[in-house]
């Protein structure tokens, strides 16, 4: 379940991994760190090992393709429509 505060919590991480793939454009490194604060975050929500694994791996491929994306498409109408898009995937899957 998503609280209030775990939503603005991903919003405020996801703005800074966006604007940090922008700075370094290692969108492995991003994908990686974000991983790791959303996994670390749901461990508060008492999931067994086996959760927080699947967990993780789904955040990982999801944010991964997101941030490549980005980072290749780096202008125009196409960079703006994965902006949008995978914002909202990565609020909602992640």
């Amino acid at each position: 379940m998503v609280t209030v505060v775990g939503c603005k919590m991903k919003i405020i991480v996801l703005i800074a991994i966006i604007g940090l793939v922008y700075q370094t454009r290692k969108p492995l490194h991003c994908a990686i760190f974000y991983t790791v604060i959303m996994t670390a975050y749901s461990m508060m929500y008492d999931w067994d090992f086996t959760g927080l694994v699947i967990f993780g791996a789904i955040t990982f491929a999801i944010t991964f393709a997101f941030l490549w994306l980005l980072d290749r498409f780096s202008w125009g109408i196409l960079h703006f429509t994965i902006l949008l898009v995978g914002s909202g995937v990565m609020m909602l899957f992640t």
